[in-house]
């Protein structure tokens, strides 16, 4: 059976070790995830719910920033971890802006941090 060629083997190898790394910087989450996490700077934060999210906000958008996804009530938030420190994410369930109860939050700590 031939081989593929040199230049063929390196790349597919390449594209596979992408595609695990860019697998892995992805932290996944749900509306049921209560436990602290940790995050490196870059990793990026993707938070899946079972209802409609409106609001997803961080209390310190200078170590975890929230990305903006579009639509008002999605289904999922993004989050980006910039540098080292704590911050909470929360999620709101209603359109309300008067309503300061989060739904959903969860702390985040940044490594390497202090």
């Amino acid at each position: 059976m031939p081989r593929a060629p040199i230049q063929a083997q390196i790349l597919v190898g390449l594209f596979a070790v992408l595609a695990i790394a860019y697998g892995a910087s992805i932290m996944r989450l749900d509306n049921n995830s209560t436990d602290p996490r940790h995050a490196l700077p870059g990793q990026l934060i993707l938070v899946r719910s079972h209802v409609p999210l409106y609001y997803a906000t961080s209390s310190d958008p200078w170590v975890v920033a929230p990305i903006a996804a579009g639509s008002s009530a999605a289904t999922q938030a993004y989050f980006v971890a910039l540098k080292p420190g704590h911050a909470t994410l929360r999620a709101f369930y209603s359109a309300c802006t008067h309503c300061l109860l989060a739904a959903w939050h969860l702390e985040v700590t940044v490594w390497p941090s202090g």
